[in-house]
């Protein structure tokens, strides 16, 4: 009987700390979305970027392992942040997991971005495959620009993030890849490109 009450209340502090640990997670993913998307002009119209296939990305992250702070542009002046970043075999392990785990949890951003509108696959399918609507009826019906974008993962005590990042717009125009950011100072900033794709 005790022992049955003990674990009852172990389990109940488990889902406590669980509980806790979700609630910090969500609160610096929406910081960081916020502070990326939060002065978009117009409603941000977007998909979650679930990756397929994550061998490439993890062999990049292998081969490259050393990131080199940029001075340019917004790394100007004073920075907090590293002049490198090298990550490790264990970091580099644990942004594939959680990108992994990612790609199975449906809307895992809901409600996160301010002023945002999340699109499912069928519903842009249902635009972009159709031939009296396409690009002219989403920018009328949506706005201008459809983003895609991962779960950012979050390094060292939440000062590093790996994040997907990818735009669509009119036809036969689009970019996005894989980048490494760091916050720097409290704002979050591209530290480097990690994958590129642009058509």
């Amino acid at each position: 009987m005790h022992n049955s009450g003990s674990a009852k209340i172990v389990f109940a502090i488990f889902l406590v700390c669980i509980g806790f640990s979700a609630l910090g997670q969500n609160k610096e993913q929406a910081a960081f979305l916020n502070q990326l998307f939060g002065k978009h002009p117009e409603t941000v119209v977007y998909q979650e970027y679930q990756p397929i296939d994550l061998s490439d990305l993890k062999k990049t992250l292998t081969r490259q392992k050393t990131y080199i702070r940029p001075d340019y542009g917004e790394w100007r002046g004073n920075t907090s942040a590293p002049a490198r970043i090298s990550l490790s075999k264990t970091e580099i392990d644990f942004v594939i997991a959680e990108l992994s785990v990612a790609g199975k949890q449906a809307n895992w951003s809901k409600g996160l971005i301010r002023n945002s509108r999340q699109v499912s696959t069928k519903e842009v399918d249902s635009i972009f495959l159709n031939r009296n609507k396409g690009y002219p009826y989403f920018k009328r019906k949506y706005g201008s620009v459809l983003y895609h974008f991962s779960k950012p993962v979050f390094l060292r005590n939440n000062t590093v993030c790996v994040f997907y990042k990818g735009t669509s717009g009119q036809p036969e125009s689009g970019g996005g890849g894989f980048s490494l950011y760091v916050k720097d100072n409290g704002v979050w900033k591209t530290y480097r490109f990690i994958t590129m794709w642009i058509s």
